[in-house]
């Protein structure tokens, strides 16, 4: 059994290379084209195998098929979290697989006030741990051999992988940090993987007792809210990376019930944001006028999600994906995430960076991409708006700053025509005199909107006094 299960690994990897070896040889319509004919064939599918969509799409069917891209939008209607999962249970939801062969089963955060689910059969575990492993070292540029991933996500989230092993350390704070000292000598690299703000109190308390890590290889994949560019920044330094540029942190863009990673980073995504932050011309031409904050920007793979951006009551975009493939056990046609992403391919961006003098800048992978502006809430007083996007822009701007505060702040609506901020401060964090002179000033960079801002001590921060890292904190009091 061991002899069979090498010898499939090592078929595998080679088959998984070459995918990956595709992503920059091919040509960029053709992983387009490929969505698209595997599109019509997973739905065609999804419709003859699951009665819960032949329910879904009753209405706009008089056969259980689609038959062009054009049909398929005309007839299937755009779903949401509340649709599918609230009202079905997990026998109606899954298609294709008996409950005997369930391996996991996970949950989302349920921040958004409902629950997704993903169903994975048990074999699942060793072809998704190999692809885990390849994305490591494909896109994300991070070295596998020798490498341990620390896995700080909130309970129940595994990564799968096939040869790194994995230390689960979930969000206590003390466990982590304790664990990375425990194994820094015994391998050449460290992942460390989480959330952005569990991430950076990680981070900062391995400093204050006096760790270094900037002796030591470290690499951060972070995710599960926006990323501010700035906070990248942040976290680089205290790494003791030469610039962010150089990748030690990226973002990585999952769903629960759609996949470990739907977008994603590289270097190349990370320099194109970075000049849209420091080059006008580019930001105009890449982003539009009117821009606050610099969105994320990540590839997908299209041969693996068919995606949508449809405008919502807003005027604004909102991301629609389709699972392609028969391998989904719970099948996730035209549903809507409620993130606000704009999509664009290829050669468009080539074409603009062209156009701007800044071809080398062009992504070794011949990906689309998606412009992430996240789930934020537009604040507005009539002239003007913000987001957390911004604000978190602003308190990661100034490392003096980032470094006094814990990253949780509550935006409260107008007050006489003011909107209000609170930002907890760190437990006995002192020299605060002048920050909000300081924030303030930075903040006008962002917006025009008038903000009064205040600083909360950490005890009487009453929003959530002792950060619950377990869940995503809530940045809006409206």
């Amino acid at each position: 059994m061991k002899v069979f299960k090498n010898w499939f690994s090592i078929l595998l990897s080679i088959k998984i290379e070459r995918s990956f070896n595709k992503l920059i040889k091919s040509s960029p319509d053709l992983f387009l084209s490929i969505s698209r004919k595997k599109l019509i064939k997973t739905v065609n599918h999804v419709l003859k195998h699951s009665s819960l969509y032949k329910k879904i799409a009753s209405d706009g069917l008089k056969s259980v098929s689609v038959k062009n891209e054009q049909e398929f939008k005309e007839r299937i209607p755009i779903i949401d979290k509340e649709v599918l999962f609230n009202n079905n249970s997990l026998k109606e939801l899954t298609t294709g697989i008996s409950f005997e062969k369930i391996g996991t089963i996970r949950i989302s955060s349920g921040s958004s006030g409902s629950y997704s689910y993903q169903v994975q059969p048990t074999e699942k575990k060793f072809v998704d741990g190999l692809i885990t492993e390849y994305l490591l070292k494909m896109l994300f540029n991070v070295p596998v051999d020798n490498s341990v991933i620390v896995n700080t996500l909130p309970a129940g989230f595994n990564i799968p992988t096939f040869k790194v092993p994995v230390v689960i350390t979930g969000t206590i704070e003390k466990h982590s940090y304790v664990t990375i000292k425990k194994i820094v000598h015994d391998f050449k690299h460290i992942v460390l993987t989480g959330e952005a703000p569990f991430i950076k109190k990680v981070l900062e308390n391995g400093i204050e007792d006096g760790f270094s890590w900037k002796d030591h290889d470290v690499y951060i994949i972070t995710g599960g809210e926006y990323v501010a560019e700035n906070m990248r920044s942040y976290f680089s330094s205290l790494l003791g990376s030469e610039s962010p540029e150089e990748g030690r942190v990226k973002i990585n863009m999952g769903l629960t019930e759609l996949a470990t990673t739907v977008f994603f980073e590289t270097v190349e995504t990370i320099k194109i944001r970075r000049l849209a932050q420091s080059n006008e011309q580019f930001r105009s031409r890449f982003l539009g006028d009117n821009i606050k904050s610099i969105p994320e920007v990540m590839h997908y793979m299209p041969h693996e999600l068919y995606m949508e951006s449809i405008t919502n009551t807003e005027g604004r975009p909102e991301l629609v994906i389709t699972l392609l493939g028969k391998k989904h056990h719970i099948p996730v046609i035209r549903y809507n995430t409620k993130d606000e992403v704009k999509l664009i391919n290829y050669n468009e961006l080539c074409s603009i960076l062209i156009d701007c003098g800044l071809e080398k800048y062009q992504p070794k992978f011949k990906l689309p991409l998606g412009i992430i502006y996240g789930r934020g809430k537009r604040m507005s007083d009539g002239n003007d708006w913000f987001t957390v996007n911004e604000i978190k822009e602003v308190i990661y701007e100034d490392f003096g700053i980032a470094n006094k505060i814990t990253g949780a702040f509550k935006i409260f609506d107008k007050i006489n025509d003011r909107f209000v901020v609170k930002i907890q401060l760190k437990d006995k964090v002192e020299g605060v005199e002048g920050m909000i002179d300081k924030i303030s000033e930075i903040a006008e960079k962002y917006t025009k909107c008038r903000i009064d801002f205040a600083l909360i001590p950490y005890n009487k921060f009453r929003y959530g006094m002792e950060f619950n890292y377990g869940r995503k904190f809530n940045y809006y009091n409206i």
